[in-house]
């Protein structure tokens, strides 16, 4: 390390700039006020989504990175969870599976655990009577019938 003694300049930290000129950062500020999909407007910049979040708040833009949900899909969603798994549901929204996980549980929906799953997976094991199940627990066929694809078992079309 040199210092100021022996005659070498002690070394200048560099300063940030914001890679974006004003009218780079007016043009992004107006994508994301049409279509708030941040990903998709950081690869469009050849940026990183963080760089562009960080824009995003340095501007005044409030809520960035997260999705308003409508309370018509989040009733639709609720919906699709007595059917579908929470991966099925979050690609059909375009979402992650722990947003679709916090959106039940945000909602009072009681999400199903590994134990209850193995359980239903062994008891159709045991008679493959998939309708009378999900008549007995007060379920979709549908619902069982993704669960026993997730487990690996391939029972005939509900």
């Amino acid at each position: 390390m040199h210092s100021a003694e022996d005659g070498a300049a002690a070394p200048q930290k560099k300063q940030r700039r914001e890679p974006f000129s004003s009218e780079e950062i007016a043009e992004i500020l107006g994508e994301y006020a049409a279509e708030p999909k941040v990903s998709k407007i950081a690869a469009r910049h050849r940026s990183t989504p963080p760089t562009i979040k960080r824009l995003l708040v340095r501007n005044g833009v409030k809520g960035v990175g997260r999705r308003t949900w409508s309370d018509e899909e989040i009733a639709a969603i609720v919906t699709a969870y007595k059917t579908r798994s929470t991966v099925q549901i979050a690609e059909e929204y375009g979402t992650s599976y722990d947003t679709v996980r916090r959106l039940l549980r945000d909602n009072g929906v009681r999400l199903r655990n590994f134990k209850e799953a193995s359980a239903i997976v062994m008891r159709y094991a045991s008679d493959g009577d998939l309708q009378g199940l999900a008549d007995d627990l007060g379920v979709e066929a549908g619902a069982l019938y993704v669960l026993m694809v997730k487990h690996g078992f391939l029972p005939e079309t509900p």
